[in-house]
């Protein structure tokens, strides 16, 4: 089954059937990584593991690293990833969508993915996520959400450029080409562009026992770089917080091996009549 790009409306009702499935019980938990494919492209997603998405390809060409979900509820505790509230849950999958729920006796989290393709050879794709948090405890929640995103586009060197546009939009670029998201919503609490390896966002994230923020550098910055959003909202008992987002991926069309043949033996041929030309 595949589902195309829809409307915020249509989207609303989509995220309402999932809501249902999972209060219904949901699906009989299933492996933990799965493959996303659609027109051209595909993506990978380890639930459990904290690998989170590792992958997501156009054309067969990897551009990703790493995007995951961490979070924190409350001050002077570290941050952890989604995948600490508990073991994974699936409540649905398709050739192109993905939902998955994590609770605990504090929230309920359920996250979904939607991979839309560009056609094959289009070099662009598009990934839609809803984040649903809901507070199933008796006492008001200070959740700290965060999203972290290691793309290396292209070649994978360690060249790119990201730049945030607002508390709501980000775009990483190689040249002319790269990756934009933007926060349908809410907006932001803060924001961070970073650099990948030790002493990087990440690392921070995770390695801060008091728990830490991104420091609101919204660059532009050049290197092996990363991007972060962060969300602060105080949740009631039985209210909920949704994240809606969209992230857009246009790398240059790579031909097909056997394109690639024939532009080889048309330089051979138009090689081989030069030096004819010039000998007569």
């Amino acid at each position: 089954m595949r589902i195309n790009k829809f409307n915020l409306a249509v989207r609303g009702l989509a995220y309402s059937a999932v809501s249902l499935l999972f209060l219904s019980g949901g699906l009989s938990s299933q492996a933990a990584t799965y493959t996303l494919t659609d027109l051209g492209t595909t993506a990978h997603v380890d639930a459990d593991s904290g690998a989170g998405m590792d992958s997501w390809q156009i054309g067969g060409t990897e551009h990703l690293a790493k995007q995951w979900f961490y979070y924190r509820i409350g001050a002077g505790v570290a941050n952890q990833p989604i995948n600490a509230i508990g073991s994974s849950t699936l409540l649905g999958s398709g050739a192109n969508y993905l939902a998955l729920n994590y609770a605990n006796s504090q929230v309920s989290l359920t996250l979904t993915y939607i991979l839309t393709g560009g056609g094959y050879g289009a070099g662009s794709a598009d990934i839609q996520e809803t984040i649903q948090v809901q507070n199933v405890s008796a006492s008001p929640l200070t959740f700290h959400f965060f999203q972290y995103s290691d793309f290396n586009l292209l070649d994978g060197l360690p060249n790119d450029t990201v730049e945030f546009l607002g508390v709501d939009s980000v775009k990483q670029t190689q040249g002319v080409f790269g990756i934009q998201e933007g926060i349908v919503t809410p907006p932001s609490s803060r924001l961070e562009a970073g650099y990948a390896g030790v002493g990087g966002t990440l690392d921070n994230l995770l390695n801060t026992p008091t728990g830490y923020d991104l420091n609101n550098n919204s660059g532009p910055i050049t290197g092996d770089v990363t991007w972060s959003f962060q969300w602060d909202h105080t949740i009631n008992p039985g209210d909920s917080l949704t994240i809606l987002k969209d992230k857009t991926l246009i790398v240059p069309i790579i031909p097909e091996p056997t394109a690639l043949s024939l532009i080889g033996l048309g330089l051979i041929a138009m090689s081989f009549r030069k030096r004819i030309n010039f000998n007569s």
